[in-house]
């Protein structure tokens, strides 16, 4: 019993000694194989994304932009694809364009051409003197307001920076619509959005 005891230990001991002299050899030779996996699966080391490959914001080669399926710019978690920018002349847009960058472009394009896809004007900063309407922009001059008629309050017919009557100039509250109060409500930037108007 003893001598297999002592052969048992033994054994152990030299299977310690190679686990330790291979894990040496493994650092000594550049790591656990985790960086390849990173490569792999797309992490901090992945090579940019060529056209048609999945991809997040930014992480496309030079010259392809992330298209993604949505226009919350991959903010809830979608992925989208690489994608070579729009091919044509650069037109002026009606409606501001908001790069998933955070600037707002006013030419068709050029988002894609900077590199990025066209998001929700929401998440783009309104410059100094606008605010948001939908997917316009308004002026801030305190007569404007962001307006959603519908046809018999129930059926949407669109969005529109409209003028605010005469009693709600310089409000704070939504009790200047009179009757029609019940479907405004005054946003955080202090705009009043009215839905039935």
């Amino acid at each position: 019993m003893r001598g297999g005891a002592k052969s048992d230990s033994v054994s152990r001991t030299i299977s310690i000694r190679f686990l330790a002299l291979g894990f040496a050899a493994l650092v000594a030779c550049g790591g656990t194989g985790g960086s390849d996996a990173t490569s792999a699966g797309g992490g901090g080391g992945a090579a940019p994304g060529k056209s048609g490959d999945p991809c997040s914001l930014e992480s496309c080669e030079a010259g392809l932009f992330c298209d993604f399926p949505d226009d919350r710019c991959g903010d809830n978690g979608a992925k989208g694809v690489c994608k070579e920018p729009s091919v044509g002349a650069t037109a002026e847009s009606p409606s501001t364009i908001c790069g998933c960058d955070g600037n707002i472009y006013p030419f068709w394009f050029d988002h894609e051409k900077a590199g990025y896809d066209a998001g929700s004007l929401e998440l783009c900063e309104p410059p100094a003197g606008k605010f948001h309407c939908g997917d316009q922009l308004c002026d801030d001059d305190g007569m404007t307001f962001c307006s959603y008629p519908r046809l018999s309050c129930s059926y949407l017919a669109g969005v529109a920076c409209a003028t605010l009557p005469a009693d709600c100039v310089g409000a704070s509250d939504c009790s200047c619509f009179g009757d029609t109060a019940v479907f405004c409500r005054v946003r955080e930037d202090g705009i009043f959005e009215h839905t039935c108007f």
